[in-house]
């Protein structure tokens, strides 16, 4: 194969209207950037940058600084390529580039999912070998003109290959924070588990990067997008292409980059020291160019068809949307899933912990409330979004300061911060939540729980899949673990939830959805229904004995026993019965109540679990499945509340946000929006559903603050005018 070394496009390439934004793009970097620093962007360097951006200068100074910020995030930085593991990582042939140019005149870059073992390697160091051989193409001037396409190809591969946390990293760095035109994505014979982290993945991607990306069955379907002509031999095609001549040309560029640097280090023999260690030419090449047809045929082509898969997908089978899901009342069935070996479960982590940070004046309810301290701010100028303020490490907003900023930003602000928090990538793994065989236990196969502080239920029978449930724990303001937040059960996870609920003593649940909405099941009947009913599910007996039925929700008293001793338990379910599907009530209030319903409730059911511990030592045992007063595990001080809606994420994290910011302003008089969604987001992924949702955890805690003022017999004016403005304020009218 013969690769010519190519450079950066000169200045002479460009049109006069790029040269003119080139020398913009210079001038604009050289004289100051966001910290007040010039920074001095040669011309081809600046070059790379707006060709990725199609010569927009402030979407190309944008793109600068975050590729900047990546770098050091990722350590993409001073690059060592002729020393392990950067070394073994690029001769291992899992990321190559195809010199051959695409239908479009893109550039083809492979990464084959079958040599990836995630156990072996550092992301880091994958994602090192990744950028080393993008930095090398993006010289050319026809890769930095027509861009790049990305072929995933999982045929032959397992679930032992693939790597959930790498694919987000790399996707955060693709899609706004490298240098290069992203043509298409194809996605090759993707197993059928793979169809949850393809849901999770499209969901952080703009509706225009959507719609490059393509899920493809298998390698011939590939060529109805990129003919054989265009392909290695390795994926069925004619091009015959070596990895090894390849980073030989890398290497070149490295050595060239250095030069231009004046570079002096042991580094200066890199080129020599990874063509050592490369295989020889006769081995790697009758690997490369043996006719892989005959593998891609017989390997076992799952289809990644799912209905909730947002993306485009060439198998006419895929539908492309959930609205084609049969709007009728039932369960969804299990699904028989074949099951693949996972990896070793890892050692339970350490608690996460994250520090905390149109409403009717009639429905506001008449109870007491404590006094509030209101420290003072300074204000943020009309230009800036309330989330630019919180991301440079601004205190919280005292309540005046909060509804002035909150009504300089608008609906348009609040939502614009709203749409910042949730372009942020998760901030853990999903790795239990992805084994096909806990797959099933999952309401929704795009709604999946953090590694990190998902609850394990105590295992059975020696069964390491057994302490899985869809469920995981979120701090309070200032309590760790105050929440339990999960999807509303199913038949197959009713013993599981209450299982849950028995082992991590909780004292009351909180139920934001109805069963049926929209004619659609949302959440299974996982109670008994009215007084003197009774049920048992597993393990653990659950009676029915009360109910008070109110505008709003419902409260049960259950009874729960379980069977492996005397010890009862007392049990409050709240469910709301007005809360509708993606959307906000008309008043916090109800919830407010709720809350306030909670908090009282909390030292009687606190009580009763210290009762109980007093009894299971003094009887010389331990009653039910879990110990409690050890000097490994003390007695529970405060029980865990368990709030779910239907996935556990939407209505489920409004509750969680306005629990917590009444909390905080509680004890300190300070209002952080952000930060707490961000907080909880951080341990729930996807909390917090819609900007409706995020715009009704400002409004609510003003409802909070004005019900604490009427209360208190304080001037409730200017709160009241603040919020009324808001609500009544017609997005449209306000300006950008």
């Amino acid at each position: 194969m013969d690769v010519k070394v190519e450079h950066f496009s000169s200045k002479d390439d460009l049109t006069e209207e790029e040269k003119k934004a080139l020398e913009d793009f210079v001038h604009r970097m050289g004289s100051e950037n966001a910290f007040g620093d010039g920074i001095a962007v040669g011309e081809d360097e600046a070059i790379k940058f707006l060709m990725a951006r199609k010569f927009d200068v402030g979407r190309a100074i944008s793109l600068f600084h975050t590729n900047r910020t990546l770098r050091g995030k990722f350590d993409l930085e001073h690059l060592l390529p002729n020393r392990d593991p950067l070394a073994k990582e690029l001769t291992s042939g899992k990321f190559t580039v195809s010199c051959k140019q695409g239908p479009e005149g893109d550039t083809l870059c492979i990464f084959y999912a079958r040599k990836h073992l995630p156990k072996q390697v550092e992301h880091a160091t994958v994602l090192q070998s990744i950028v080393f051989q993008l930095d090398s193409i993006m010289k050319k001037p026809d890769a930095q003109r027509h861009g790049l396409s990305f072929v995933y190809d999982m045929t032959a591969s397992g679930y032992v290959n693939f790597d959930f946390d790498l694919a987000m990293k790399v996707l955060h760095l693709l899609k706004g924070g490298y240098p290069a035109r992203l043509k298409h994505v194809y996605i090759v014979s993707a197993p059928f588990w793979f169809r949850a982290s393809m849901t999770v993945l499209s969901s952080f991607l703009k509706d225009k990067i959507k719609d490059r990306v393509e899920v493809v069955k298998s390698i011939p379907d590939l060529y109805q997008h990129l003919p054989p002509e265009y392909l290695p031999k390795r994926l069925g095609g004619t091009v015959d292409h070596s990895h090894r001549e390849w980073l030989q040309h890398c290497m070149k560029h490295y050595h060239e980059s250095l030069s231009s640097l004046d570079i002096q280090s042991s580094d200066t023999s890199a080129h020599a020291s990874i063509a050592s260690t490369l295989p020889s030419n006769n081995s790697l090449e009758t690997l490369e160019s043996k006719d892989s047809r005959s593998i891609f045929e017989n390997a076992e082509n799952h289809e990644p068809s799912d209905d909730s898969i947002s993306i485009k997908s060439s198998d006419p089978e895929i539908k492309p949307s959930v609205h084609s899901i049969p709007s009728i009342v039932r369960e969804p069935p299990t699904q028989t899933i074949t099951e693949v070996a996972p990896p070793q479960l890892p050692p339970r982590p350490p608690p996460h912990r994250s520090p905390q940070p149109s409403p009717k004046v009639d429905q506001i309810h008449n109870r007491a409330l404590p006094a509030e301290p209101v420290p003072a701010i300074d204000n943020i100028s009309d230009t800036e979004s309330l989330s630019e303020q919180t991301s440079q490490g601004r205190q919280a907003f005292s309540i005046e300061d909060f509804m002035v900023n909150m009504n300089r930003a608008g609906k348009k602000g609040v939502h614009k911060e709203y749409e910042e928090l949730r372009s942020l990538p998760p901030s853990g793994n999903f790795e239990s939540t992805l084994y096909p065989v806990n797959t099933k236990k999952n309401r929704y196969n795009n709604i999946l729980t953090f590694e990190e502080t998902r609850v394990r239920l105590e295992r059975r029978n020696d069964d390491p899949f057994s302490d899985y449930i869809n469920a995981n724990f979120v701090n309070g303001y200032d309590a760790d673990k105050k929440f339990i937040c999960t999807q509303g059960p199913t038949p197959f996870t009713f013993n599981d939830f209450w299982r849950m609920i028995w082992e991590q003593k909780v004292g009351v649940i909180v139920m934001v959805t109805r069963c049926v909405e929209r004619n659609r099941i949302k959440c299974g009947t996982y109670w008994p229904q009215m007084p003197k009913e009774s049920t048992v599910f597993g393990e653990i007996f659950v009676e029915n004995i009360d109910q008070n039925v109110g505008e709003d929700f419902t409260i049960n008293q259950f009874v729960l026993k379980h069977n492996n001793g005397e010890a009862l338990r007392k049990l409050y379910h709240i469910q709301f019965t007005t809360w509708p599907d993606f959307g906000v009530l008309s008043s916090a209030a109800p919830i407010l109540e709720a809350i306030e319903f909670i908090e009282e409730r909390q030292p009687e059911l606190t009580e009763q679990l210290q009762e109980e511990a007093k009894m299971n030592r003094a009887g010389g045992g331990l009653e039910g499945s879990g110990e409690y007063d050890t000097p490994e595990k003390p007695a529970v001080i405060v029980p865990p509340v368990v709030i779910h809606c239907s996935a556990g994420v939407g209505r489920t994290g409004t509750f969680c946000c306005l629990s917590n910011s009444v909390e905080r302003l509680r004890k300190t008089g300070l209002i952080d929006i952000y930060s707490t969604v961000k907080s909880i987001r951080e341990q729930r992924a996807f909390s917090v559903q819609t900007p409706e949702q995020y715009q009704f955890c400002y409004t609510g805690i003003l409802e909070y603050v004005l019900k604490r003022r009427y209360l208190k017999g304080e001037d409730t004016g200017s709160v009241e005018a603040g919020l009324t403005d808001f609500l009544h304020r017609d997005s449209s009218d306000e300006s950008e």
